[in-house]
């Protein structure tokens, strides 16, 4: 029951072209997430030194607006993390 395929070089270009198309695509994507998740746990380490910056010298009420923001942090890399786990 093997049924021959015939395609012609012009199809044949159109689907090699298609195919390279999404696979650049998708290059890109991830690129643009990775590039994201390296920008977000920058900002994290930043944030994190900051706090302990204002912790030691008692500085509490920026300490307390950094901690706010580290949580805002926090919870885009969770969303990215649960989007990048939910493509994969």
């Amino acid at each position: 029951m093997s049924e021959n395929i015939n395609i012609t070089d012009d199809q044949l270009d159109k689907l090699a072209e298609y195919i390279v198309k999404k696979l650049l695509q998708k290059q890109k994507e991830e690129f643009v997430v990775e590039a994201l998740e390296e920008e977000l746990l920058g900002e994290m380490a930043r944030l994190h030194t900051l706090l302990n910056l204002y912790e030691s010298s008692e500085q509490y009420e920026k300490a307390a607006l950094i901690k706010t923001k580290i949580d805002r942090v926090q919870e885009r890399l969770k969303r990215l993390s649960n989007d990048i786990s939910k493509k994969g």
